[in-house]
């Protein structure tokens, strides 16, 4: 097993080399012999004709380094007189020699220089926008329900040639980018919305959507909830506002036998924790009324997981629904066993749930979302613009991971007085906000020099961009902009201490 010092020397090399981009050294004289290539290869290979799939027209001798397997394949054609083919124009003897012997040099002097080669320009795939979300907003989102499957190449969803984009892609990430930006800035006048968690069927039970009546798997209980519970459904709903909410949880009874309604099947409801409801459903008296009066007991055991009213601040919350796990030592009670194929008990168990709200609205909490985008906030009208400018330049820089442009301010500021003209100030933040989302300088990882021909070292930033991506698929955090900015980052003490920090 490799030691963990060995690991991280290993992780550091690499980092190191990302201190330079290859973007296509020169690699040939003035006097290079290329004019052979094009009096004798170009009337076969070439665009139209494409002879042997090779089209030399579209080559020059600067891209001999980056066509190195065409052009081995040239040298040994040459040197077996098969270039040019019979039938055209022979080359001569030396003219052949002195095209081998520069194409072997350029080819081995392309080897030596290690040239890095062509950087691409690389999109964020989901896991990358989500991380990057969370880290910019402190929102945790579900990029598979708002974003289009990235494709494979390799087994990679990250490799650059794969992340493409369609105009359907395009109206994706503007929709994500109000989404997210409508939760993350919260709204004080929000219209309630229902949000369903799990398959919608499901809220209604029904013996061909479970398979058997009453099966489940939640008769474990699942780490970071509460002792004494038995499975969950647990999710991270975003709350636009403070005020009261409810929640609705799956049915949990049936008109049919169900196994294990004789016994009492305590369903606890939780925000971030904390208990705010818990009822009964099954046991004794649920067992006789279903058997007694059918439909009608069933619906009113039912309504007890319905319209159940909670208050919530706003920003983002974990909301679970799990049930009590039942003892049964010392007990005259039956204790359920699994069966002998191997499968769990059947249970109880919760499928789906829904919020709906807000029913009232209260106010508006500083969630995590709003202190980490209004780092300002006007006390009067004449201040507005001012605080804007800095909130918008201080995610930005974050969201495009280096210093903003005027270009850039003026861009979103646009965006923001157009919106503030037709609502208030946080309205014009939360769709100046959607503009930095759906920009090409988040969405995508350019670097400077991307079209140069020369080799060059990455600039601060994009060492940063690099090393967070590499070892988080996430954005610069504060202390790597800090030495960016301070030109430091490229220091190799500085970087050896940056990437066992990061480690």
């Amino acid at each position: 097993m490799k030691s963990k010092s060995t690991i991280r020397r290993a992780v550091f090399a690499a980092c190191a080399a990302m201190a330079s981009v290859g973007s296509g050294a020169l690699f040939a004289a003035d006097d290079a012999p290329w004019h052979l290539i094009e009096g004798y290869c170009f009337e076969c290979h070439n665009s139209e004709d494409w002879a042997g799939s090779v089209s030399f027209d579209l080559m020059d001798a600067d891209s001999i380094p980056s066509n190195a397997e065409v052009f081995e394949e040239a040298i040994r054609r040459l040197r077996g007189g098969l270039m040019p083919p019979p039938g055209a124009e022979p080359m001569p003897n030396d003219e052949t020699r002195e095209l081998v012997a520069w194409l072997e040099n350029t080819l081995d002097n392309a080897v030596e220089v290690q040239q890095p080669g062509q950087v691409p320009v690389r999109r964020l795939n989901r896991r990358e926008y989500a991380y990057a979300i969370r880290d910019l907003l402190g929102l945790n989102i579900n990029a598979e329900s708002l974003l289009p499957q990235d494709d494979l190449k390799h087994g990679y969803d990250n490799n650059a040639a794969a992340l493409q984009v369609s105009p359907a892609f395009i109206d994706q990430y503007l929709n994500a980018a109000r989404t997210i930006a409508h939760d993350a800035v919260g709204d004080a006048r929000p219209i309630p919305i229902m949000e369903t968690y799990g398959n919608v069927a499901d809220m209604i039970i029904s013996l061909p959507a479970r398979g058997q009546e009453g099966t489940g798997s939640q008769q474990r209980h699942n780490d970071g909830f509460p002792f004494g519970t038995r499975g969950d459904v647990s999710v991270e709903h975003t709350f636009l506002a403070d005020g009261i909410y409810e929640l609705d949880i799956g049915d949990l009874a049936l008109a049919r036998e169900v196994p294990n309604m004789e016994f009492e099947n305590t369903v606890i409801a939780l925000l971030d924790g904390e208990e705010f409801y818990r009822t009964v459903v099954g046991g004794e008296e649920d067992h006789k009324w279903i058997d007694q009066i059918l439909d009608d007991a069933v619906a009113q055991i039912n309504d007890r997981l319905k319209k159940v009213r909670f208050f919530a601040t706003a920003g983002q919350h974990t909301v679970t629904v799990t049930f009590q796990q039942r003892s049964f030592a010392e007990s005259d009670e039956r204790s359920p066993t699994a069966p002998l194929e191997g499968g769990q008990a059947r249970m109880h168990a919760v499928h789906a749930i829904q919020v709906r709200g807000p029913i009232e609205v209260t106010g508006m909490s500083q969630s995590e979302s709003r202190e980490r985008i209004f780092v300002c906030y006007p006390r009067e009208t004449a201040e507005e613009a001012q605080c804007a400018s800095e909130i918008l330049s201080n995610l930005a820089t974050r969201a495009f991971r280096r210093p903003v442009t005027d270009e850039d301010m003026q861009q979103l500021m646009a965006f923001y007085e157009r919106s503030r003209q037709a609502g208030d100030f946080e309205v014009g933040i939360r769709d100046a906000l959607s503009a930095v989302l759906v920009s090409p300088h988040f969405i995508y990882r350019a670097e400077n020099g991307l079209f140069d021909s020369e080799t060059q070292s990455v600039d601060n930033f994009e060492l940063a961009t690099r090393l967070s991506f590499f070892l988080w698929s996430s954005l610069p955090d504060e202390e790597l902009l800090t030495l960016a900015d301070e030109g430091r980052l490229a220091d190799e003490d500085v970087l050896r201490s940056q990437v066992s920090r990061m480690l």
